[in-house]
């Protein structure tokens, strides 16, 4: 895929990624969304899926024009269009989003909490990172206030923690003891979010709603 990987890497190259306010860039604006993620997740389900479908159809649409070897401007415009399609896929099917965020969250908590503590195979580590993202993905269909709240919960706070310690903090003197102290302040802001939200929605229904198409308050 030569086009799509050299369009990769000259953005990956490009100097505006090394600007001053891209570098700030980089830290507020993921921040923001993963403080927003942790406490307001379970509102904003409806978004999130949309968000969700809308970055899976971009990528998918980046490899078609890859393998196809598109040139500009189909070389932006697949894309584009994949992510407008499945962002809309992901609104209207609320609960396909929620089985990927759902998924996803808890694949990548569960692969990184593993790596970060254990001494397992990767191999190991990947299948049960898969069969927990699909075990719990599955029963968000069923239970879907507990586990949107709960994944959405660890999912932005372990953004928060990721953009903290890798811009903001770095304890250079003890590499494990900055993988605990990481994982412990998204644990505790995971904790922190997961009480807000079951606060703030206790009186919201705990079901989706098919035929209202939406959360509400009962």
């Amino acid at each position: 895929m030569p086009n799509i990987l050299t369009l990769l890497n000259e953005l990956a190259s490009s100097p505006v990624w090394k600007s001053p306010a891209m570098k700030y860039a980089v830290i507020i604006v993921p921040t923001i969304a993963g403080l927003i993620y942790c406490f307001y997740g379970y509102r904003l389900a409806r978004v999130i899926s949309a968000l969700v479908g809308a970055s899976i159809g971009g990528g998918i649409g980046f490899v078609v024009a890859g393998v196809m070897k598109m040139t500009p401007p189909l070389l932006y415009v697949i894309p584009a269009v994949g992510a407008i399609l499945f962002g809309i896929l992901g609104y209207f099917l609320v609960r396909l989003g929620i089985f990927l965020i759902v998924f996803l969250v808890i694949f990548g908590s569960v692969g990184v909490s593993l790596e970060e503590l254990t001494s397992l195979d990767r191999v190991v580590v990947l299948i049960v990172s898969l069969v927990s993202g699909l075990i719990l993905g599955i029963l968000s269909a069923i239970y879907d206030k507990v586990l949107i709240i709960i994944a959405t919960s660890i999912g932005g706070a372990m953004i928060v923690a990721d953009r903290v310690f890798d811009h903001l903090v770095h304890i250079r003197w003890d590499a494990n003891l900055e993988s605990y102290i990481r994982l412990g302040f998204g644990v505790f802001l995971a904790v922190v979010g997961l009480i807000f939200q079951f606060v703030t929605t206790r009186d919201m229904k705990s079901r989706y709603d098919d035929e209202e198409g939406d959360y509400y308050d009962e």
